[in-house]
């Protein structure tokens, strides 16, 4: 096995906490490998019952733990499902190689965060004081530093939009928070009115939590000089790295704390819109800490100064990543 310091993955099919940890193993500047995992129908109990045990994975998945093909110093997973996966492993790799891998938890494990070396939430979860010593907050969703763009998406996309670029990002509803049509309305007429202010192009994208409804009336108003993406007809095709890396400014409805997040690492003007049951009051203790620390504002009325906010760059990723490797 190589004797260079590894990262080892548990990943599933949930791309938010997915996305995270892969930020947080690539600023590391570490080696890392992906191990994707399915669940079988116990996963739906909680960890207490199955602390450190891989019992709820499926066949396959309890096979590629059984034989991991190296021996990771640190093991990063994400979620509430993985984590008792990091720490059977971490009791086989003690038992088989009489080593000790360090166990990075990113989101609440519902375990005891003693049994992990590092626990990673956000500040807007509101842990309960007195913080343990290894418990790490941050201030959004971890992301990449650098969004790239993968070159071979094969739509016709952007290059030849006029400058500036304003993008408008638009979450949806969830268990606890509703999107309405009402609130469309207002956060399309100040986008378009913004827009046409400082006669910049508009692109609208959509997401998976974009409800049916709220899409549809996206199409109905907007006009032919917008630019609307459809994330239920890309998703194999997604423009959205591409969107964040050529914007020039842009406005997120407020329940999307991964979407703030990535924006507001870009170092570009991040304007967050909040209306009615859109967010939490999670939500809204996020973007005060944002707004707090000039890494956005909210989209007011005041469009007259919007253009001179010169935000300070969100760099959660690599202050986490320095505290831990």
């Amino acid at each position: 096995m190589s004797s260079k310091p590894k990262i080892l993955i548990l990943a599933d099919n949930r791309i938010g906490t997915y996305s995270q940890a892969v930020a947080l193993a690539q600023e590391s500047g570490l080696e890392y490998e992906i191990l994707f995992l399915e669940y079988n129908f116990l996963a739906i109990l909680p960890n207490l019952f199955f602390p450190q045990s891989i019992i709820r994975l499926k066949k396959l998945s309890k096979l590629k733990i059984l034989s991991l093909p190296f021996k990771p110093y640190y093991i990063i997973s994400a979620g509430r499902r993985s984590a008792p996966v990091a720490l059977y492993l971490k009791n086989i790799l003690l038992k088989k190689y009489n080593f000790c891998p360090k166990i990075i938890q990113i989101m609440r494990p519902e375990i005891n965060f003693n049994k992990f070396d590092f626990v990673i939430i956000p500040q807007h979860d509101e842990p309960n004081p007195p913080y343990p010593s290894n418990l790490i907050l941050s201030l959004g969703s971890l992301c990449k530093n650098n969004i790239n763009f993968d070159d071979n998406h094969n739509f016709k996309i952007i290059e030849d939009f006029k400058k500036p670029i304003f993008s408008l990002l638009i979450g949806g509803s969830s268990n606890k928070t509703k999107f309405t049509i009402s609130s469309a309305q207002k956060l399309i007429d100040k986008s378009l009115k913004i827009s046409q202010k400082y006669n910049a192009s508009l692109i609208i994208l959509n997401s998976r939590r974009t409800d049916f409804e709220i899409n549809n009336f996206i199409k109905k108003t907007i006009n032919k000089d917008v630019i609307f993406y459809d994330y239920n007809l890309l998703k194999n095709n997604n423009p959205y790295n591409k969107i964040i890396s050529i914007s020039d400014l842009f406005i997120i409805s407020g329940d999307s704390v991964s979407m703030i997040s990535e924006c507001c690492s870009t170092g570009k003007p991040v304007l967050i819109f909040d209306d009615l049951k859109i967010s939490s009051i999670k939500h809204r203790k996020f973007h005060q800490k944002l707004i707090e620390n000039k890494y956005a504002k909210f989209f007011d009325d005041d469009i007259e100064n919007i253009m001179k906010f010169k935000p300070f760059k969100l760099q959660e990723t690599k202050r986490i990543s320095a505290l831990i490797f």
